[in-house]
């Protein structure tokens, strides 16, 4: 084959491939980003990808929902399009509260993290369907990339300063959230976003991890905003073909931010902190889930002395939705009698749901798993009233 032949094939193909990427780009961007969330999307390394200004940081717990203000996402997730998102004057994603709704005698309180924030409109929010069902106020307040030490400090906050008074407390419980009280407070927000201030790097089989300092955080910011041109980032926001390509070849790449020798590897995303030497067996004495043991004991304590019912409802995520998968904290809790256990994986199981039903490609509930959720609560709760 002669050179001139050669140069006509590469010419071709990368003419195939730019009207392919044109194409998509222009006619199919939303449809392709139900199954490729980061394609025709602004990237930014260091952003978890909420909408600006939707958190605002704290000194305490790092970062928290800004009061009254209203923006909106098309990525939490990218495939189910755009909606609303606000902070109420309380600082919640939720309606605004009135102050009899406070003081209501059957006042339901809902913390959590992504799950209890919602991946849907505010109006298809389990606890929004709640709200309807039960005509009692159901005080909405998830803080997505949290754990309970986040969300009982934030309770505690909201129930001396503007003296609420609930008669339960509902904190769904997902899996990842020792990870989250392990490393709290493990985020903050530089300019608007919400990014990660935790670095975690692994060599063979050890880790170590560190807190990043503000201040490195507000620098690399400011590098990247003002970095240069870069092909990497053209192709991953405008090509489809370079995203089929990056995922035909991620099993063999890896997630990182930098890498500090040839052999150690550090990365700033709490899903990838897998090095951690935890089991799901060991959770009542492991050092790793120490944290989460405390916050949510402590919680059960301030229960008490208020009067009102702590209730944890388990929760895995779709990935690792096996039944099970939370016995043993589950076994655990179950233990105190002042703590009231709910299981729904084990509903999920017995009414013999289509769990992948329930849920966006990414793994949080779609409407569907919102409205399941909601059912499953309505009829564990009644009992309480």
């Amino acid at each position: 084959m002669n050179i001139n032949k050669i140069i006509l094939q590469i010419f071709l193909a990368i003419i195939t491939f730019l009207i392919i990427d044109i194409i998509a780009y222009t006619s199919f961007s939303e449809k392709i980003r139900k199954y490729f969330v980061n394609y025709a999307v602004d990237y930014y390394e260091l952003s978890r990808g909420y909408p600006r200004f939707h958190f605002k940081s704290d000194t305490e717990l790092g970062f928290d929902i800004n009061e009254n203000f209203k923006t909106s996402t098309s990525r939490n997730p990218i495939s189910y399009g755009s909606y609303d998102v606000w902070g109420n004057s309380y600082g919640c994603y939720d309606r605004e509260w009135k102050k009899e709704d406070l003081n209501h005698e059957n006042v339901i309180y809902l913390a959590g993290d992504s799950v209890t924030w919602g991946y849907v409109k505010h109006e298809k929010k389990f606890g929004t369907i709640l709200e309807k069902k039960f005509e009692y106020p159901v005080l909405k307040c998830g803080v997505t990339h949290t754990g309970q030490r986040h969300q009982f400090l934030k309770f505690k906050r909201l129930f001396e300063k503007y003296e609420i008074q609930p008669k339960i407390v509902l904190v769904t419980i997902v899996a990842n959230d020792i990870k989250n009280d392990y490393f709290f407070p493990h985020s903050t927000v530089i300019d608007g976003y919400h990014v990660e201030n935790i670095e975690i790097c692994h060599k063979k089989n050890s880790y170590t991890w560190k807190r990043l300092p503000k201040e490195k955080l507000l620098k690399e910011y400011y590098d990247l905003k003002n970095r240069k041109f870069s092909l990497r980032n053209f192709l991953r926001e405008y090509s489809f073909s370079a995203t089929i390509i990056a995922k035909l070849t991620e099993k063999i790449r890896h997630s990182k931010i930098i890498t500090t020798n040839s052999n150690e590897k550090c990365y700033r995303k709490l899903v990838k902190y897998n090095q951690l030497n935890y089991k799901e067996e060991d959770y009542a004495n492991s050092k790793i889930s120490s944290n989460n043991r405390k916050a949510i004991l402590d919680w059960s304590k301030h229960a008490q002395k208020n009067n009102y019912k702590l209730i944890l409802s388990f929760f895995p995520h779709d990935d690792n939705f096996r039944i099970g998968i939370s016995n043993n904290m589950i076994k655990f809790y179950k233990k105190h009698q002042s703590i009231k256990v709910l299981d729904f994986p084990k509903y999920v199981k017995d009414n013999k749901i289509v769990r992948s039903n329930l849920y966006h490609p990414e793994g949080h509930f779609n409407e569907f798993g919102e409205l399941v959720y909601s059912q499953f609560l309505e009829k564990k709760l009644k009992k309480f009233f």
